[in-house]
């Protein structure tokens, strides 16, 4: 599994040619290689999160790799980590 790019903590916010700044999200990081989801410590987590794996079925490549964070929302729209973290 491709190993999940960590972000670091900073006072100062630019942005440059080779980085710009991300979001802070309460919820899961994840990787997606091969058909399946990894959890940042290298956990398969796929049958945790269906509705991301049907989202993915549109991707044609099977050598995509793609890491970013799924998180869950409230009925408000509001991050809701309880709901995220508590499936893995």
């Amino acid at each position: 599994m491709t190993k999940p790019m960590l972000c670091q903590p900073t006072t100062e916010f630019k942005t440059t040619s080779d980085w710009i700044g991300e979001l802070k999200l309460d919820g899961v990081r994840a990787i997606y290689q091969g058909h399946s989801l990894f959890s940042r410590t290298a956990h398969e987590i796929t049958t945790q999160f269906p509705e991301v794996m049907e989202a993915l079925t549109v991707l044609k490549h099977t050598d995509t790799i793609l890491d970013g964070e799924i998180v869950c929302l409230d009925v408000a729209g509001n991050w809701d980590f309880p709901s995220t973290a508590g499936r893995v």
